[in-house]
């Protein structure tokens, strides 16, 4: 049996051809320790790859169904670090996507590069819009999971993030759906870079859109946990710690 993730955050280090990610659920590197944080309404994954250290919390908005990632990424090195991050999201829009994958409706936001989805066939909900928007400058998207996945890979392992290629930008109906969005950040030596996304549900593709284009102000009304001066999540008084490395 497996679990294979239908989210992740993947990095891939273009100058020594290494992928890894903070999350120990996908491309696990034996080498690295991870520690994951769960409070009241957010969740944090923390990890080291030599001079890296990474940092993704994820937030439930308030009031709106949206949901707020932020990797925050620190190079303690002497050099400077070139990065390609993925984030992938592997729509559903329904009870199973073995039912869903044929009928779901992929699309791009031509006003804020975002990745939408709809499932005009679904009982419930056909008319709403699944939205996957980044912060950082697009390099490259792709709506195709296969293309994302490899003909041998997994979702823990896909063959684009191990290669570090760039996305075809495929957005078409017929395909395996999900939304991918790669972004290069350089990050000078004893720099740090921050980036966010948001994946969320809207009721229109214009509600979609308008709800993409705010995010930095999304960003700062959000109750992020903060950390105290030994480097602990603290947020409210229940939490769990889970700290793997093997």
């Amino acid at each position: 049996m497996s679990n294979q993730p239908g989210e992740g955050f993947y990095i891939y280090d273009q100058l020594s051809g290494k992928a890894f990610s903070p999350m120990a659920a996908v491309v696990r590197d034996p080498s690295m320790t991870y520690e994951t944080w769960h409070g009241q309404g957010f969740s944090t994954f923390r990890s080291k790859r030599g001079p890296l250290s990474m940092d993704l919390t994820q937030v439930v908005d308030p009031v709106d169904p949206v949901k707020i990632t932020r990797l925050r990424i620190q190079n303690a090195g002497p050099a400077p670090a070139r990065l390609r991050v993925y984030a992938y999201a592997e729509w559903v829009l329904g009870g199973h996507r073995s039912r869903t994958a044929a009928t779901i409706v992929p699309s791009r936001d031509a006003a804020t590069g975002a990745m939408l989805a709809q499932n005009p066939y679904g009982l419930d909900f056909g008319e709403r819009v699944a939205f996957l928007a980044a912060t950082a400058p697009v390099h490259s998207v792709t709506a195709d999971r296969g293309e994302f996945i490899g003909r041998h890979g997994t979702t823990e392992y896909p063959q684009a993030v191990l290669g570090g290629v760039g996305l075809s930008g495929r957005v078409e109906a017929g395909d395996d759906p999900c939304a991918v969005i790669a972004s290069d950040v350089d990050i000078p030596a004893g720099g740090d870079v921050t980036l966010f996304w948001l994946l969320g549900d809207a009721a229109t593709t214009a509600e979609a859109s308008a709800w993409c284009r705010p995010i930095a102000a999304r960003i700062s009304t959000s109750a992020w946990p903060t950390t105290n001066a030994s480097g602990a999540v603290s947020s409210t008084p229940s939490r769990s710690r889970r700290r793997t490395r093997r």
